[in-house]
């Protein structure tokens, strides 16, 4: 179970710290945590006693933990219902079709952007040519490119710093930035478009999809995964 699975995650939905919302969870399921690591400073004050290691995830990082397997986010992320949906798209054709699907659905569930809809209806339009990669290439991604990074950028802006908070009294309700992580899931969800191999764009897709959906549904069935 992951701290975004939580019937209470929108409480810790967009702080600053990571480690926090941890402890956070932690705290919400009745769970104990025996070691904490963070690359955020307020983790110690946040922690409540948890023996704890700050991690620098820039000059000094620790190559070492990158080793070993690989758990993807479409794995890590994604239910075992829409992983099997996945699964079972076996063409190409089919699968980048599907990815077209998700985009848009995305696109129209976040709020359309006007880089979005554009790229999407180039797709739309050339329907045909959806498994050329080099067409695909070809096309002006800068835009989305951007859009992305100034919503990440945005994003980061939004968060909350809560160290002053005690432990269980959180509640952002979601916070500023969920209005800007549905725009950057959808725009994530259109640039998979370009990935060369299908399989992988259709993945990538699917997890921009589901964490999408995953934050503007509160209900516990949130629109099923259909292939088209």
């Amino acid at each position: 179970m992951s701290p975004w699975s939580h019937e209470d995650s929108s409480r810790w939905e967009g702080l600053i710290d990571p480690a926090r919302v941890i402890v956070e969870f932690a705290a919400a399921s009745d769970s104990q945590l025996t070691a904490l690591a963070t690359t955020f400073s307020s983790a110690p004050a946040a922690a409540a006693g948890v023996p704890w290691a700050l991690v620098d995830g820039t000059d000094r990082a620790h190559p070492e933990l990158l080793s070993g397997p690989v758990v993807t986010r479409f794995e890590l992320q994604v239910s075992t219902e829409r992983r099997r949906a996945v699964k079972h798209i076996t063409d190409s054709v089919k699968q980048r079709e599907q990815v077209l699907w998700l985009a848009f659905n995305a696109d129209e569930k976040a709020g359309s952007s006007e880089a979005r809809r554009r790229m999407l209806s180039i797709f739309r339009d050339q329907l045909r040519r959806i498994d050329n990669p080099r067409w695909v290439a070809s096309l002006p991604w800068e835009q989305l490119e951007e859009e992305h990074h100034q919503l990440c950028v945005q994003e980061r802006a939004a968060r909350v710093d809560v160290r002053d908070v005690p432990v269980g009294q959180v509640d952002t309700e979601g916070g500023a930035c969920r209005r800007l992580l549905a725009q950057a899931y959808a725009t994530e969800a259109a640039m998979a478009l370009r990935n060369p191999v299908a399989l992988r764009a259709l993945a990538d897709a699917t997890y921009s999809w589901s964490m999408l959906l995953d934050l503007q549904f509160t209900e516990p069935a949130p629109p099923a995964f259909v292939a088209h």
